[in-house]
């Protein structure tokens, strides 16, 4: 069985982390796996308007951006459907 390279691995991380911030509607850029200008400003937009600190390694935080994406995706998407006739 085959393991991951650390940067590798860190890579996968963050490009996860860059999808649950574009999915909360904050675009973090290129999906690229790098925590770059654009991640840190998208980080920074979504502490401003929650009023919650960005902590990565905090499940309670991981759990609430997750549910945060899921509920912004849902929105987005019904919002879809009801501007193009399809509801």
């Amino acid at each position: 069985m085959s393991q991951q390279s650390t940067p590798t691995r860190i890579k996968e991380v963050w490009k996860s982390r860059q999808l649950c911030l574009k999915a909360a509607g904050f675009d973090p850029g290129a999906i690229d796996g790098v925590r770059g200008v654009a991640t840190i400003r998208a980080e920074q937009r979504f502490e401003h308007f929650y009023s919650v600190k960005v902590n990565w390694n905090s499940k309670v935080f991981q759990r609430y951006i997750v549910k945060l994406a899921q509920d912004y995706s849902a929105d987005v998407c019904r919002g879809h459907q009801e501007n193009h006739g399809l509801r």
